[in-house]
This record gives C-alpha cells, sequence and structure tokens, in this order.
C-alpha cells in the first residue's frame, strides 16, 4: 500500500450529496431549535451549521436552573424532593441526548446514493487502502472500492454501526475535595452531575477509536501518499491525522483537495498544527484531482 485516501464530507457534497449540516437542520429544525437554548453561541446565518463544534457548546446550568425550584431552607424541604431533581433531570438530559442520536441516524439512513446519477466521476485507486470519516458507502457504490478496503472510523450507516458524532472538547471534572481534603459535595451535587451529562455523552471519543484501530494506522509507515478529499481537517479530528503523521516517513507527501480558495490558509494551518511539514503539503483544487492522480 503506497497510497492512503481520507475520504470527508466535502467529497459526498461534490457527488451532490445532501450530506452537510444544512441539510441536517433542514430535516430536523424543529427538533434542533427546541434544543438551541441548552447549546447556546449557536445563532448565526446558518444555525447548526458547525453540528459537532455546537454540541460541546452545551450548558448544563442553563437545564439545571429550569429544573431546580428548591429552596432547602423551606420548611416544608424534604430529601425526597432532591432525589426528584436529580430524576428529572437525569430523564430530561438523557432524552437530549437520544433525541439527537437518533434523529442523526435517521437522517444520515434517510440519504440514497444513485450511481447512474453521478456525473463528477474521480479517478480513483482500487487498490489503495482509504480512510472514510463518512457513514455512507459512497465509495463502494459509486466506486466499486471494496469494503475490505475501507475503514469507516466514525461507522458506517449500511452496516447498522452505532454512528459516532461529537465535539472534541476536553471537560473538565467537577473536583470532590478543596486542597484542604475538604469535601465540595452539596446536596445539589448529584443533580449537577445529572445536568452535565450531555457534555460526555457528545463528546466523541477520539483517543478510544485510535487505540481501537491502532493496527490500521501502524500499518502506514510505507505511505508515499496521503490524498485528503473533501475533509475539513478540523480541530475535532486532528488526533488521527497525527497519529497518521507519527506512522508514515518524513518524506510522504499530504495532497489536499479544496473547493475554494480562501480554504487553502486554513487547510495549511491545520496540517501544520498535526505537525506536517510545508514542504509535503500539495493543495489541489478538487478539480484538477483527476489529472493529478494519473501521475502519481
Amino acid at each position: 500500500m503506497k497510497t492512503l485516501y481520507i475520504i470527508g464530507n466535502g467529497f459526498d457534497r461534490h457527488h451532490k450529496l445532501p450530506t452537510s449540516y444544512c441539510d441536517f437542520y433542514q430535516e430536523y429544525h424543529e427538533l434542533l431549535d427546541g434544543l438551541s437554548d441548552y447549546f447556546p453561541n449557536n445563532i448565526n446565518e446558518h444555525p447548526w451549521y458547525e453540528f459537532e463544534e455546537n454540541l460541546g457548546k452545551y450548558d448544563a446550568e442553563i437545564i439545571f436552573s429550569e429544573c431546580n425550584h428548591l429552596d432547602i431552607g423551606d420548611e416544608k424541604f424534604k430529601l425526597s424532593m432532591l432525589y426528584g431533581l436529580e430524576d428529572e433531570l437525569a430523564e430530561q438530559t438523557e432524552n437530549i441526548v437520544s433525541n439527537l442520536q437518533d434523529a442523526f441516524s435517521e437522517w444520515i439512513n434517510s440519504i440514497e446514493i444513485e450511481p447512474g446519477k453521478i456525473v463528477e466521476r474521480l479517478n480513483l485507486e482500487s487498490n489503495s487502502s482509504y480512510l472514510s470519516f463518512n457513514y455512507t458507502t459512497t465509495l463502494e457504490k459509486i466506486y466499486d472500492i471494496s469494503r475490505e478496503s475501507i475503514l469507516y472510523i466514525h461507522g458506517c450507516a449500511e452496516r447498522y454501526d452505532d454512528l459516532i458524532f461529537g465535539h472534541g472538547l476536553d471537560i473538565d471534572e467537577e473536583p470532590e475535595f478543596d486542597e484542604n481534603g475538604e469535601s465540595l459535595r452539596t446536596p445539589f451535587s448529584d443533580s449537577i452531575a445529572s445536568s452535565r451529562y450531555p457534555l460526555s455523552a457528545l463528546k466523541k471519543p477520539v483517543v478510544d477509536i485510535i487505540n481501537k484501530n491502532s493496527a490500521f494506522f501502524s500499518s502506514l509507515y510505507n505511505l508515499e501518499h496521503v490524498l485528503i478529499l473533501g475533509h475539513s481537517i478540523s480541530c475535532i479530528d486532528h488526533p488521527y491525522f497525527i497519529k497518521i503523521k507519527e506512522n508514515v516517513s518524513d518524506n510522504c507527501k499530504w495532497v489536499v483537495s479544496y473547493y475554494t480558495d480562501e480554504e487553502i490558509e486554513k487547510h495549511m494551518r491545520n496540517l501544520s498544527a498535526c505537525g506536517i511539514e510545508m514542504r509535503n503539503i500539495i493543495l489541489l483544487p478538487i478539480s484538477d484531482l483527476n489529472s493529478y492522480f494519473k501521475n502519481i
């Protein structure tokens, strides 16, 4: 294996599939709008446009304040009320997570790939290896790439995998003790923990995924080219690119497709952040990729 193709959402969009997060919002705007209060700083011209990043903006204090009407100083207060609050928050936050996961899976599974309607095809090598960040089987259905050559790193809808998505933020755990060893627990500690559940449940487990697929990453030592097609190389996915960089040779060429000139600087900055040297980076408009493929 001398070439690795890294496939991102822009690849499916190049083939006119409705796989953008704007498409997701159009299908599920009622649900997403209903949850927007819990994910502040998400209001712009295109709501939920940066879907995974938005998940990291979940604010636990909002739902806690919404559900908590207890006054522990009230003479009518009972300890059972705290358990009731914790149960209510657990139910509410679990619903937030399950509703998002169900909607996302339903949307992905509704996307139809019709090979006969695809016009703009790329010249892909069938004997290369593919790392797909997409959930669709575009590579298999449009290009007849064998499933054995593809690692669907976040799951494949057609195989009924659990589809993995989420934010990439580090989550600060609430300390249980102060610097003097005194407990920081309050009567509301368990309820607060329940209110924070979506932040951990909607975090993409990148480290676990990399460890699970360690054999794949270790097999990349003889690569000559890494071709990135339609991937934004966002911060959430940097650990994957860093892991690939650690396993390929220092002379491996990284060829990256782009659609607009504005993407050039962003791609260069992201690849550099992953430790990839400028001398090994080649950026090409997606319209020029076929001619490049013929020469590698």
